[in-house]
């Protein structure tokens, strides 16, 4: 279903994983792009907190703009990995974060 656990457009592409039915029920990744003007981390914080108390659910996210990326979870057992070109030849990153708010962003 676009918009739920996958976005794109010229302004950002987002990617949720976790519990389906909750990402369905608040169109997560479409949620994230409506309230990007606020801010990439605002936008996917307020919109996890929001499929939260909504459906008292979990899902994690995964999302760039034309500044930064972004990669936050509800679940603490929820791994997050990445590759990118920063440092001497590729980087490979992999963290078992915390709740939301303590994971990666640059």
């Amino acid at each position: 279903m676009p918009g739920a656990g996958t976005w794109a457009d010229p302004r950002c592409a987002i990617s949720a994983t976790g519990d389906g039915e909750a990402i369905l029920r608040t169109a997560l990744a479409r949620t994230i792009a409506m309230r990007l003007p606020a801010g990439l981390e605002a936008a996917v914080v307020e919109s996890l907190v929001e499929l939260q108390t909504i459906t008292r659910m979990s899902a994690g996210v995964i999302a760039i703009d034309q500044v930064g990326w972004i990669a936050r979870q509800l679940a603490p057992t929820m791994p997050i990995a990445w590759v990118d070109d920063a440092g001497p030849g590729d980087s490979i990153g992999m963290r078992q974060a915390g709740a939301l708010g303590s994971s990666t962003s640059h």
